[in-house]
């Protein structure tokens, strides 16, 4: 087989003449391919799909494992979470609106402790878990990449501030999606403790929701006017 180099990431990584024969019929919606089923014709596309390959698929073989790994996620986030915030009470010009950041902050640093206490407890009682350290969320890694371009992007402080509202909102959302599983699952499980705690920083994030919104409706006509 004949191999030569990327032209611009066209063809598959190895550049094998096969692949590089096939990129003009490549279809523009193709199914993710799993690791453990790819070839490196499919690690190709892949790549030319501009999507990252999931080398090591996990194995959910019962609620608890899905469980574990959503709480591992949930850390991952937090952590983001606990990173961006002190750049948005930073830019953010309304003082309402610096205060809930900061105060959001010390919920947030709190939210992690919680789930590092659920995480350990779970090892504790099952020998079989190996990690409890953070899984990388994808989700929270979007939304504060894409809440660091708005900063960048509006100039005006009102227009800012309520992209930064929306921005917060959305993490909010997902939070709250994320703990309200999270605590059915716990429930399920038998696992009263965590969701006790689970429940406890859902109510925390609810009322951060609820609160920037009415911060919201006070900014909102001040960027309409910008």
């Amino acid at each position: 087989m004949r191999f030569s180099q990327v032209d611009s990431g066209r063809g598959c990584i190895l550049a094998c003449s096969a692949c590089l024969d096939r990129v003009q019929s490549l279809p523009d919606h193709m199914p993710p391919i799993r690791a453990s089923q790819a070839s490196h014709h499919d690690v190709g596309d892949a790549v030319l799909r501009g999507e990252e390959m999931k080398w090591l698929s996990e194995d959910f073989k019962n609620l608890r494992a899905i469980y574990c790994h959503q709480l591992r996620v949930m850390l991952s986030a937090e952590e983001l979470i606990v990173r961006a915030l002190p750049n948005m009470v930073v830019r953010a010009t309304d003082e309402q609106l610096r205060q809930a950041f900061q105060s959001h902050l010390q919920e947030t640093e709190v939210h992690v402790q919680r789930l590092e206490q659920i995480l350990g407890e779970h090892k504790r009682a099952d020998h079989s878990v190996i990690s409890t350290g953070p899984e990388k969320c994808k989700a929270m890694t979007a939304l504060v990449a894409e809440t660091d371009d708005l900063i960048i992007d509006a100039r005006d402080a009102w227009v800012r501030d309520a992209g930064l509202i929306a921005a917060a909102q959305r993490v909010e959302h997902y939070e709250i999606a994320s703990y309200g599983t999270m605590r059915q699952w716990a429930r399920v499980l038998g696992e009263n403790t965590a969701a006790e705690l689970l429940d406890k920083t859902l109510q925390e994030e609810g009322h951060a929701d609820h609160l920037l919104s009415s911060i919201a409706e006070r900014i909102n006509p001040y960027a309409k006017a910008a």
